[in-house]
C-alpha cells in the first residue's frame, strides 16, 4: 500500500510539469511519446547494482536495500503524458520503509531548454501545504542537484531532478527517519550520473 501512495505522488507532482488538456487528441507527438515508452531502456541489475546505458546512470545501493526494476510506463493517470518508473531502491525492513524512485520524461520538443531546476520551479508554481515554497541546491558528490521537499504528519519526500539525453530525470525519495535520508543521499553521492557502459 505504501508502494502505491508513493508512486502516485509522485506522478500526480510530474503531471504539475507535463499536463496536456483533458481529452487530448492523440497526435503525432504522443504516438512518438508512446513509441520512445516501447523503446526505452530500463536498465539492469546485478546483485546491488543498478545500471542504465540509456540514460547514463549507475547505482550501488546498500546490502539492506533491495532494486525492484520497472519495465513498464505508469498506468491509469490519463492526463499525465507518459512517466516512465525505471527503478525503485527500498530498505527491506518493514518497520523502517524508505523509498527511492526513479522516473523519467521524454522532454517535449516545446520544451527543450527546461532544466532541473525549471522543472521544479514549475512544480510548486501552486502553493501546496508542506511543500518548499524555494527551490532548493545542494552538493552531492561530483553533482549540485536541485531539490524540492515536503514534509507532512505522514512521511518526508525529497525530490532531486536532472535533465539528460532529453529526459528530465527525477529521484524522490519517500522516508519516515532522517537516517534514511542519509542513506539515500549516499546513493547519489556515490552514484555515476555520466556513467556509460564500456
Amino acid at each position: 500500500m505504501k508502494k502505491v501512495v508513493t508512486v502516485s505522488c509522485f506522478i500526480f507532482l510530474l503531471g504539475a510539469i507535463f499536463h496536456p488538456a483533458v481529452g487530448q487528441k492523440r497526435t503525432k507527438s504522443n504516438q512518438k511519446a508512446a513509441r520512445t515508452a516501447r523503446t526505452f531502456d530500463y536498465g539492469t541489475t546485478a546483485g546491488q547494482i543498478y545500471s542504465n546505458n540509456f540514460l547514463g546512470l549507475k547505482f550501488i545501493v546498500p546490502e539492506n536495500w533491495e532494486i525492484e526494476k520497472r519495465e513498464k510506463p505508469a498506468q491509469n493517470f490519463p492526463n499525465v503524458p507518459k512517466i516512465l518508473l525505471f527503478a525503485e531502491f527500498s530498505e527491506k525492513q518493514t518497520k523502517r520503509y524508505a523509498s527511492f524512485l526513479c522516473a523519467a520524461r521524454k522532454i517535449p520538443a516545446t520544451q527543450k531548454n527546461l532544466s532541473a531546476k525549471n522543472a521544479l520551479e514549475e512544480m510548486i508554481s501552486e502553493p501546496e501545504e508542506g511543500v518548499s515554497k524555494t527551490v532548493l541546491e545542494e552538493k552531492l558528490g561530483l553533482h549540485t542537484l536541485p531539490y524540492i521537499e515536503k514534509i507532512s504528519a505522514e512521511n518526508k519526500k525529497r525530490m532531486y531532478s536532472i535533465t539528460k539525453n532529453g529526459y528530465l530525470i527525477l529521484f524522490s525519495f519517500m522516508y519516515f527517519e532522517d537516517r534514511d535520508l542519509e542513506i539515500m543521499k549516499q546513493i547519489l553521492v556515490n552514484a555515476d550520473l555520466d556513467w556509460r557502459k564500456s
